[in-house]
């Protein structure tokens, strides 16, 4: 009977020492549940108040590339064909006076066109007045003042003659304008 009942407080004890163990490892994990919980927390806000930055520099990265390309790709010309001036092209047409200047210089070129296609007068013509060469230093003064009244890239201005070259050759040629 003493070894039975030995084996039972022996079995007693090992059974309560096994809850404690099991209760100590229950409320240690629960500790670290709760450390972690808070750590994760922590870095939720965190990231939350990176986000509200990221978000923010989104929208200004966004401002300036609509700003940009509204600013900087103003349609001077029209996209059907052949190319025509838009009502905006026009208007930078009229404050460069462009028929005036196309004019002179399609005197200057004419015997180069002689004989040519449409499409390639055009060309000839676009690429005729990117060629600072074909400017006094007066006139691409008056070129990059007029880009720049009117926002746009002095290129688009060079187009807008191109488009009135074109159409000076064209004539000359004795072949239909736009």
């Amino acid at each position: 009977m003493i070894i039975d009942l030995t084996s039972v407080i022996s079995g007693l004890i090992v059974a309560v020492a096994a809850v404690i163990a099991i209760r100590l490892t229950i409320n240690s994990k629960k500790s670290d549940r709760s450390k972690w919980e808070g750590s994760v927390e922590a870095r939720l806000v965190h990231l939350d108040k990176n986000m509200e930055k990221i978000d923010f520099k989104i929208d200004k990265i966004s401002d300036k590339i609509f700003s940009y390309f509204s600013h900087n790709f103003r349609k001077v010309i029209g996209s059907e064909s052949p190319l025509r001036l838009t009502d905006f092209g026009k208007e930078i047409a009229e404050k460069l006076d462009a028929d005036h200047m196309a004019g002179r210089l399609a005197e200057i070129i004419k015997e180069d066109v002689k004989g040519k296609e449409p499409y390639d007068i055009q060309e000839f013509s676009f690429n005729y007045v990117q060629d600072d060469a074909h400017y006094s230093d007066e006139d691409r003064r008056f070129i990059r003042n007029v880009a720049y009244e009117k926002g746009v890239s002095e290129n688009q201005v060079r187009e807008v003659i191109g488009i009135e070259l074109r159409d000076k050759l064209l004539e000359i040629e004795g072949k239909s304008t736009p």
